[in-house]
């Protein structure tokens, strides 16, 4: 077929990659539309289920949604862009400034020259496009030019939409910004075609020698070889692979200058092997040409979707992250809160038996000097006032508050650090601070009217006196200092008796005040707090892990169609059957787990421009996983709370470092997030 009838046809295909692109920008947005209904019902679920209302995760979720919305939207309007410009086949020729793509551009167009550039400045400072034998041309501003950033973007931006791009290195040595744009292009998914421009003056003048010369700098393969071989070097600081990119050698600027509106030398145009150069482009088009039209809007929706994925895949990682962090705050502040509970039971018990001794020693101090007073009940009534023992229980419960109010603020300052470094990449999604629950502060001890006016009243004073009277009267017959001491000994008896349930009830409020103000508000509180914190965060990384999950299937029903239809189109006489499991990382790699396969993998593998790899069958997800990833995995659960329908959040942790690709590949086999 020949590239006129090859180009036709090309149009076709076209419409089946908008028919696949836009089936799956509609199958997004329906899955973000009921992912918003969902996190509106978690709303309502965490509002019935914890005191903690976290409005700011939530509000925070549904921002990411909406900009997700957002960027989906734009993919429908590049897919939109690319329907319309359906009909031409799209090449985009890219290098760095002075590598010759104007010079390209002349030889093609048969110019005047006026595009070539003089000097090192920046020739091309916009996008310009051509035709040539029917393919559409896009000239584009060189790249790694001084201060040229936007005009890098501009140049990557417009190879979104090529079928294939040219890629202009020239022969002195390779530049890592160059390395650095042809990793963007690989992101992108596109095939590339690699074309090296051999600099050398060449003077039509002195041609017998300019050809020699140049005969002489093309025919030395090696020393070109070798600066490919040193630029695809480069791949490997991208965590890519190029040494499936071919790369034609030629010269430029003799091509130029043999065109028929100027020289008009057939020799010069044959040695400047620019005739190769045609051919290597028309051939990639005959041959894969349609194909790739169906690819290009396929890849339209894939590559930002993988993005996307790994992203929503990073945010709910990040967020079980948090949760397991809370959790472990948890446990750290049970096994204090044991402890606390059972020092402060000590101290208490210790408290009330000091509290009992201080009034014991002034019962005695006050019966050895009121045992003949008729006042002794009220005069004891304002000794005990002036012990001031609620304040004495104030001071008391104040320490055991500073206590816990101290361990809050620590733990607080604990979660803000780790959170802090564990997400420095980005503000942590949760916070929390000892005032986010009931702080222990100082507690205010109350007791009731009339808790202290324990003393018998006039009554007993009255007995007491005439007790006393009696004493004094029989003074002359009995004696005096028997008198006296069972006169005290009564006192004594009478004021414990009054006194010591009042000392019961004192203590008794002083613990039902622990319990109730210290254990219950400043202890449990907090800690339930940081528990729910814990389940909330897991509720929420276990929904973002579902609809990253239902984002990758839908991503991996798009890229089963892709292959099938690069299976078909190789015309190799292969199979591939009963596929299990099936990832993509578009211009990297492209992997398949399958029951039965015989399809040609390097075949595939250059239609793709991505490395195919077949895996059979494997024994679980786990050994998958481990193949894929060259190493162990354990499966780590997340507790997301008690109610009927929480199910725990489910992640992986790697045993090994992994390579980014590898990452992400076995992160949409998984169906869950890896924790890296």
């Amino acid at each position: 077929m020949n590239l006129e009838e090859t180009l036709q046809q090309c149009s076709q295909y076209a419409e089946e990659g908008y028919r696949l692109a836009i089936r799956q920008y509609n199958e997004i947005s329906n899955a973000l539309d009921d992912e918003a209904r969902k996190l509106e019902s978690a709303e309502h679920a965490q509002n019935r289920m914890y005191r903690i209302k976290n409005a700011e995760l939530l509000d925070r979720q549904k921002q990411d949604l909406k900009r997700l919305t957002d960027y989906i939207k734009k993919i429908r309007d590049d897919i939109e862009i690319l329907h319309e410009r359906q009909k031409d086949f799209t090449v985009i020729v890219y290098g760095r400034t002075m590598a010759g793509k104007s010079t390209l551009m002349e030889i093609l167009t048969h110019g005047n020259g006026d595009s070539i550039g003089r000097g090192a400045q920046r020739t091309t400072r916009d996008v310009r496009s051509y035709f040539w034998r029917g393919l559409k041309i896009f000239d584009v501003p060189g790249i790694c030019s001084f201060g040229g950033a936007e005009d890098d973007k501009l140049a990557f931006e417009t190879a979104k939409s090529a079928d294939l791009i040219l890629f202009i290195l020239t022969d002195d040595a390779p530049q890592a910004d160059e390395a650095k744009a042809l990793a963007q292009l690989k992101n992108l998914g596109k095939p590339v075609l690699g074309i090296v421009n051999v600099k050398m003056a060449f003077d039509m003048k002195r041609k017998n020698l300019a050809l020699r010369n140049l005969q002489k700098k093309l025919s030395d393969t090696e020393r070109l070889d070798t600066i490919c071989a040193q630029f695809k070097e480069f791949a490997a600081n991208h965590k890519q692979n190029w040494s499936d990119i071919p790369f034609v050698y030629t010269h430029l600027d003799a091509a130029f200058q043999s065109q028929a509106e100027r020289g008009d030398d057939e020799e010069v145009f044959s040695a400047s092997n620019f005739p190769q150069v045609e051919n290597f482009i028309i051939e990639k088009v005959r041959n894969d040409g349609k194909f790739l039209r169906m690819k290009t809007f396929v890849d339209v929706a894939a590559v930002p979707m993988q993005k996307i994925i790994a992203a929503i895949y990073k945010r709910s990682a990040e967020t079980l992250k948090e949760s397991a962090i809370y959790r472990d705050k948890v446990r750290q502040f049970a096994s204090w809160r044991q402890n606390f509970v059972e020092r402060s039971n000590r101290r208490l018990n210790s408290f009330g038996e000091n509290l009992k001794s201080s009034v014991d020693g002034a019962i005695v101090d006050f019966a050895n000097t009121n045992y003949s007073n008729e006042n002794a009940g009220k005069d004891w009534q304002t000794a005990i006032e002036q012990m001031n023992l609620p304040q004495r229980c104030q001071d008391f419960l104040n320490e055991l508050a500073d206590e816990c109010e101290v361990k809050r603020k620590s733990l607080s300052d604990q979660l803000s650090q780790e959170l802090n470094f564990s997400f420095a990449s980005k503000a942590s999604t949760s916070q929390i601070e000892p005032d986010g629950t009931t702080p222990c502060g100082k507690i205010a001890f109350q007791v009731a009217a009339g808790a202290l006016l324990f003393v018998p009243g006039v009554g007993w004073a009255a007995r007491l006196a005439i007790g006393v009277g009696g004493a004094l009267l029989g003074q002359l017959f009995d004696g005096k200092e028997d008198k006296i001491r069972q006169n005290k000994e009564k006192l004594r008896d009478a004021l414990q008796k009054g006194t010591y349930p009042m000392l019961e009830k004192l203590r008794d409020k002083v613990s039902e005040t622990f319990n109730a103000e210290i254990l219950k508000k400043g202890v449990d509180d907090f800690g339930n707090t940081l528990s729910e914190m814990s389940y909330v965060l897991a509720r929420l990384g276990a929904l973002q892990g579902k609809l990253a999950d239902n984002l990758a299937k839908k991503y991996s029903d798009l890229n089963l169609e892709i292959l099938q239809a690069a299976v078909e189109y190789s015309r190799q006489p292969g199979f591939l059957s009963s596929i299990d499991y099936l990832a993509r990382v578009p211009g990297k790699e492209f992997l398949i787990v399958a029951g039965r396969s015989s399809i040609d993998t390097e075949i595939v593998s250059a239609l793709l421009s991505e490395i195919l790899l077949i895996l059979p069958r494997q024994e679980n997800l786990m050994a998958l996983l481990g193949t894929v990833i060259g190493g162990g995995l354990v499966k780590k659960y997340f507790p997301t709370g008690s109610s009927s329908d929480a199910q725990d959040a489910v992640a992986f942790l790697p045993t090994i470092k992994v390579s980014e690709t590898s990452f992400t590949l076995a992160q949409q086999l998984a169906a869950a997030p890896i924790l890296d």
